[in-house]
């Protein structure tokens, strides 16, 4: 057994073993997410354009769309028995759909990037009102134009059963370098670019209400809160802005959280068996991800109100209604009844 790999003979789903199965569950719950988000969307945007002039609303169905794409091509890719049987020009589209979904994926996550930093470091909201329409047809041309070459670089494809892998026959070390170009060289700088972002919003932030910078601007929605400035703003409204800021800057944290994995599994030069687990499960999990981060979108603050709120208070009632039975348990401890009148006594008297 090499760095954790398991010795042949291999089971029906090589190297990965019962880890397939797991991934198969997982793709197949992303894909589940994936088309509950998009449906969610779409009729939200239908119903209202408000909802669709939230950048992050919007892109969440386009990266759910991405995420549809990679993870049924994921499904077929754990099943060895199905890639043997396909012919070449498929086994090139099936890797293409996956390349181009993933790097669609990373520019759509970069584009919301883009919109935190002119938003909430640079405050140019109106630079990126003018722009955010075109982050869904620049990202998803690009992502799969980007890597089309797949479809017709090297002499030919195999898929491997025992490493349950695409295997491209050529040279090794030009395979390596149009790798990079085609995807991993993308994935590596938007990646790092998002981790920037991150640290970018986490300063302005911090400098906001700490009072080192006097305005903060709103990402998306609500534009009355534009000019307040950070001594006239209130706490509540200052943690709104903060509370929405964060809820946004989530959407590039989850490529982070994914494909640096597979960009580590891509990087050093003896791959361990565990981070060759973590690096074919992880991008299975990100529709499901996206779903959770949908979940706590600001868009969706007025509804969870009128959901939550009712439930909130009648939590709140009952409470009260505890602490009142509480008080007056309190106050019959020091209450001695007679057969005509009530004495009440103080904590410090006793009956004689």
């Amino acid at each position: 057994m090499a760095n954790g790999f398991p010795s042949p003979p291999f089971g029906p789903h090589g190297v990965l073993g019962h880890w397939a199965v797991v991934g198969h569950g997982f793709s197949i719950a992303s894909i589940i997410s994936s088309i509950f988000v998009i449906f969610v969307v779409a009729i939200a945007c239908w119903h209202s354009r408000l909802y669709y002039n939230r950048p992050s609303f919007r892109l969440s169905a386009w990266i759910a769309v991405c995420d549809v794409i990679y993870a049924v091509c994921q499904v077929c890719t754990f099943d060895n028995q199905l890639m043997t049987s396909l012919p070449m020009i498929n086994l090139r589209a099936i890797n293409w759909m996956m390349k181009g979904s993933v790097l669609s994926f990373i520019l759509l996550s970069v584009c919301l990037g883009i919109h935190l930093i002119l938003t909430v470091v640079m405050r140019k909201k109106h630079l990126a009102d003018k722009i955010q329409y075109w982050y869904e047809p620049v990202s998803l041309v690009a992502g799969f134009l980007i890597s089309h070459p797949i479809m017709y670089l090297y002499d030919g494809v195999q898929w491997k059963v025992n490493s349950q892998g695409f295997h491209f026959i050529g040279d090794p070390n030009t395979f390596k370098r149009n790798s990079w170009l085609i995807l991993w060289g993308w994935v590596f700088a938007g990646v790092i670019f998002l981790v920037a972002v991150s640290f970018m919003v986490y300063i302005v932030m911090l400098s906001t209400f700490r009072g080192t910078i006097q305005y903060m601007q709103m990402p998306e929605g609500d534009d009355g809160l534009e000019t307040l400035t950070s001594s006239s703003m209130s706490k509540e409204r200052k943690r709104l802005i903060r509370s929405v800021i964060m809820r946004i800057a989530m959407y590039p944290a989850v490529p982070i959280f994914t494909q640096g994995w597979v960009l580590a599994a891509n990087t050093v030069t003896t791959l361990p068996y565990w981070l060759y687990v973590v690096a074919s499960l992880m991008p299975a999990l990100q529709g499901a991800f996206n779903f959770l981060v949908f979940l706590f979108n600001p868009a969706w603050d007025g509804q969870r109100r009128m959901l939550i709120d009712p439930f909130l208070k009648r939590i709140g009632k009952k409470q009260k209604q505890k602490q009142k039975d509480l008080e007056s348990g309190s106050a019959d401890m020091f209450v001695y009844h007679t057969n005509d009148s009530t004495i009440r006594l103080s904590p410090y008297q006793s009956r004689n």
